[in-house]
């Protein structure tokens, strides 16, 4: 079923990246394997909804990091346009978070309309790296630059479903959490003018950033513009890296956690928000249509009493209970 129909969905696919630059199981890359170990399967199955279930398999066979890298892209599309078309919602758990590029382009496979999608992306980093401004030569803080067609060209054009030209970030995306970041990295998001939910501590009129209240007014914002989206709502990726929580909740994965990011109730309600589709008032459609979720980076070695496990459990729960209450998703008769 092409995602821009709005029949209900009749169940979730759960894909199972367990892969750091295509290695399995490896920092991040264990990440997708202790959530599934700790139920997230039987705990959707517990919301009356159809759950099916698929893990990339190996990369092994590609060369290096990122020939690697773009093989999990690669399938990672085709699973998420295989579950469109089945009239499954994508929930992607991925070690990387480049792994939303072929989220997009699975979507954009049965779409045919990239200008329809666009991305709501939770992290404290930007990702909006290319192999010309980053120093570290971390492939994974390139993901968003992919997304929107400033490099990697040439593998992007390789992934099944990614369109010519990348995602408009100016008009399609929207960042939430950033602050760990270097004054070049701020330079360069600002220059890239896609709209940013600023984290990092206290605001001129509040003690902290509100996140729900900020995400409800820039997506409003979007949608009334006329920019994004058709009539029946504006189709959107919610992809979320696990390390834009708090330092307060705890360490997501090696980079140090930061002050200023979203605590755990504020995730959940973030998620709980964007399932329902932003809406304006009782009983009136939804704003935004959720198109998949992605949840990544997490590191166990890092999350010493589980408490970033609990969150990533507790928002995948709270984004499908979502789905379901207003009908996107359908119960198991």
């Amino acid at each position: 079923m092409p995602p821009t129909t709005n029949k209900p969905l009749t169940s979730v696919t759960l894909i199972f990246s367990p892969y750091h630059v295509g290695i399995r199981d490896h920092a991040v890359g264990a990440g997708p394997t202790r959530i599934k170990e700790a139920g997230i399967v039987d705990t959707l199955q517990d919301l009356d909804i159809q759950i099916k279930q698929v893990d990339i398999p190996s990369v092994y066979d590609f060369e290096g990091d990122i020939g690697r890298s773009f093989e999990v892209i690669r399938r990672t599309a085709k699973l998420v346009a295989q579950a469109r078309r089945e009239s499954s919602f994508p929930v992607l758990i991925a070690g990387n978070c480049s792994g939303s590029v072929g989220v997009f382009a699975g979507l954009c496979a049965n779409n045919n309309n990239a200008a329809e999608v666009g991305c709501i992306w939770f992290d404290a980093h930007d990702d909006y790296n290319t192999p010309d401004t980053v120093v570290s030569g971390y492939f994974d803080s390139m993901g968003v630059a992919i997304m929107g067609g400033e490099c990697w060209k040439a593998q992007a054009a390789t992934v099944p479903g990614f369109p010519e030209g990348g995602m408009d970030l100016r008009r399609a995306f929207v960042q939430v959490g950033v602050r760990d970041v270097t004054v070049e990295e701020v330079t360069r998001v600002k220059e890239g003018k896609y709209a940013v939910i600023w984290g990092g501590g206290k605001t001129e009129d509040s003690e902290r950033v509100d996140y729900v209240r900020d995400l409800d007014r820039v997506v409003r914002e979007k949608v009334e513009s006329g920019n994004v989206g058709k009539e029946d709502g504006w189709e959107v990726i919610v992809h979320v890296d696990l390390d834009v929580l708090d330092k307060g909740v705890g360490q997501a994965n090696k980079y140090t956690a930061t002050d200023g990011g979203l605590l755990q109730e504020e995730l959940v309600s973030c998620l709980e928000l964007l399932a329902t589709g932003v809406k304006e008032a009782e009983g009136e459609k939804g704003r935004i249509r959720p198109a998949s979720l992605t949840v990544a980076s997490y590191d166990p070695t890092f999350d010493q009493d589980g408490r970033i496990l609990r969150t990533a459990i507790n928002g995948i729960v709270a984004f499908v209970e979502g789905l379901r209450d207003t009908g996107t998703l359908l119960r198991v008769p």
